[in-house]
């Protein structure tokens, strides 16, 4: 059984014109194993990129800067665009842990108060109120302006950070796997954490790509849609990402990736916490262990940090 994620990227795959190379790959797709389904979307995800990128590099768009509506100071951005009284037990406890900790610095973004801080282009907003743009990429849309006028950093809001760690970082933070992991990987970033100045270059010309994109299309040719336009603007900018300080992606999801194993104890919920200061969790879960693996970490968070 495909899950719904599997289904919208072979569908964005064929609209792309990659059914010939999926034709090609099937014995890959029709293999059991997990490598074999990894190896198929790796290689069309690559032919993606080759087109995207052909014809996207060194293109001249539009520039969508937006004035300063407000001051801030090194602002932490976190979403639920339905508002945090309606969001899952984790990501309020996550909230009350980044609010006791950054008090006037945690920003929470809803659907409500969005336009205090970003003015976003009337098509994005109509395409959104059309269902053309989906709430997980109206949030690439949001987290992009959002940093590129204000700057501060992007929390996704199911990502855990420990106070400290967060305080000795870097001015920029892009998550991403490190060599040799990263060969042969076309998008070996993460969009999960940011950490970017206001006007940043790689930013700015990322937010421009992806605003352009929507401006002529009305369908997300492929989930990664950012992440392929910030590797195109970091290779613009003489491979910007690849001089930024390392912080791995993989790492933070060992505990999201244990607690789909095994029940845990809260001892070793708390222990595996301490290998990574970045932590990347769900709200989907998919075994049967998770949802009380879930609860004990909730639980712990009442007294984290």
């Amino acid at each position: 059984m495909l899950n719904k994620r599997i289904l919208q990227s072979l569908k964005s795959y064929i609209k792309a014109g990659e059914l010939p190379l999926m034709l090609g790959l099937l014995p890959y797709f029709l293999d059991k194993e997990k490598v074999s389904m990894e190896l198929f979307r790796s290689r069309l995800g690559y032919s993606l990129y080759k087109k995207i990128k052909k014809r996207y590099v060194k293109k001249d768009v539009k520039d969508y800067t937006q004035k300063v509506k407000c001051t801030l100071k090194n602002p932490i951005w976190f979403m639920w665009l339905q508002g945090i009284d309606s969001a899952p037990v984790l990501v309020q406890k996550n909230y009350s842990y980044l609010k006791k900790n950054f008090g006037e610095q945690l920003i929470e973004i809803n659907s409500e108060n969005l336009s205090k801080y970003i003015d976003l282009p009337d098509f994005i907003l109509n395409k959104k109120q059309e269902n053309k743009i989906t709430n997980t990429h109206f949030s690439d849309l949001v987290r992009i302006q959002l940093l590129a006028t204000y700057g501060g950093t992007w929390i996704d809001s199911t990502v855990l950070v420990e106070k400290n760690y967060f305080r000795e970082l870097p001015d920029i933070v892009i998550p991403r796997t490190l060599k040799p992991g990263n060969d042969g990987n076309i998008i070996p970033i993460s969009s999960w954490f940011l950490k970017f100045p206001a006007n940043n270059p790689l930013i700015v010309r990322t937010r421009n790509l992806l605003f352009n994109y929507w401006e002529k299309n009305n369908r997300l040719i492929d989930y990664f849609l950012l992440h392929y336009y910030m590797i195109i603007a970091s290779k613009e900018l003489d491979d910007y990402i690849e001089d930024l300080p390392p912080i791995d992606n993989s790492l933070p999801h060992y505990l999201m990736l244990e607690m789909r194993k095994r029940p845990l104890d809260v001892d070793e919920i708390k222990n595996k916490m301490k290998y990574s200061g970045l932590i990347k969790l769900t709200n989907k879960t998919i075994t049967t262990y998770e949802n009380d693996n879930y609860s004990r970490l909730i639980s712990i968070l009442e007294t984290w940090g």
